[in-house]
């Protein structure tokens, strides 16, 4: 045989056994000292924290995706930004009992996470800190938790139900945008404030009751919660923001506040079971599109102190037939109901 291809045989069952001696190694135990990122392999599956550190550091396991446990002992108060960054294979953590924050990221793309308890001693859970943890079924908020803050269960696919404890004030960004398991959820009378796209994309939630302190409603705050069948909006509510309740396709009954103002764009479009509304006599102004394509919409009653309603606010609502309007809008009624063929309106001064 040649000499060069005996050579070229060789290296190549050398760099065979390399590659089997390495994905052959023993799965191991590694500590971690409180040093900001922690070195890690794939062969690492759990980890012990040292007692006596106080603080798990950014990134510190970061992209370790093999790992399945780790002990934090309770001398740890923080859980710095990306600390558990996409750990895929961790499916339970302990939290220490002296924990006091979370901070972003920390456990975001934690993919095989299915429960986790958050002990009473948090007081902040930081944004996106369980953001895309899509096996997680179930968690346990403290009780003395006062916010939870932007993207915090984005894409929790898994989640269905939670219970917001009672000093919550405000729900925010995208909090729980695309959680499609979400079935239920009760929010507290503290709550004053639910962000933009808070509940987005919540496929499978049926119904929500809404708290008697909530001053307004955000954009896109329940866009696309396809399953959603009524809500009452307490008075509480003086506007609804764009495209507040977009795309809520099985949304047959709604109550409007009698404080509300304001409707603003896209606020109902897309509501496509919706068959009647009436709008309280405190509304000043509808929006473009507010009801666009509200294909089951058969009746509508709008007050004589409504000062605006932008063009196209009813498009599409090919089965509206019964309309009560101010007088003031007889000359726009083709832009305010444009593909609306079936029309039967009774103006009031």
């Amino acid at each position: 045989m040649d000499k060069k291809i005996k050579n070229l045989l060789g290296l190549m069952v050398f760099f065979f056994l390399a590659i089997f001696s390495i994905n052959s190694a023993s799965a191991y135990e590694g500590t971690y000292d409180g040093a900001r990122r922690f070195k890690c392999d794939k062969n690492l599956t759990s980890v012990t924290v040292t007692d006596g550190v106080t603080k798990i550091g950014k990134h510190a396991f970061s992209g370790c995706t093999n790992l399945k446990s780790i002990t934090i002992p309770n001398s740890v108060t923080s859980i710095s930004r990306c600390a558990f960054y996409g750990c895929e294979n961790l499916t339970s953590i302990t939290l220490p009992t002296n924990l006091t924050s979370i901070d972003n990221f920390a456990f975001s793309r934690c993919k095989s996470l299915e429960s986790i308890i958050i002990p009473n001693s948090v007081t902040s859970i930081d944004s996106g800190a369980f953001d895309g943890c899509e096996n997680l079924k179930s968690i346990t908020l403290p009780n003395d938790l006062t916010s939870i803050n932007a993207l915090t269960f984005l894409n929790c696919t898994n989640l269905k139900s939670i219970t917001i404890p009672n000093n919550v004030k405000s729900i925010g960004d995208e909090t729980f945008r695309d959680c499609k398991s979400l079935e239920s959820i009760t929010i507290p009378n503290s709550v004053t404030h639910i962000g933009s796209g808070a509940f987005s994309g919540c496929e499978n939630l049926t119904s929500i009751t809404l708290p008697t302190s909530l001053t307004s409603i955000s954009d896109s705050a329940f866009s696309r919660c396809k399953s959603l069948e009524s809500i009452t909006i307490p008075n509480s509510v003086t506007s609804i923001s764009r495209c507040a309740f977009y795309g809520c396709e099985n949304l047959t009954s709604i109550t409007l506040p009698t404080n509300l103002t304001s409707i603003s764009d896209s606020a109902f479009s897309g509501c496509t079971s919706l068959e009647s509304i009436i709008i309280p006599n405190s509304v000043k102004s509808i929006g473009h599109l507010a009801f666009d394509n509200c294909t089951n919409l058969e009746s509508i009653i709008i007050s004589i102190s409504v000062k605006n309603i932008a063009n196209c606010a009813f498009s599409g609502c090919t089965s509206l037939k019964n309309v009560i309007i101010p007088r003031k809008f007889e000359g726009q009624i083709a832009k305010i109901f444009p593909k609306c063929k079936n029309l039967d309106i009774t103006f009031t001064d």
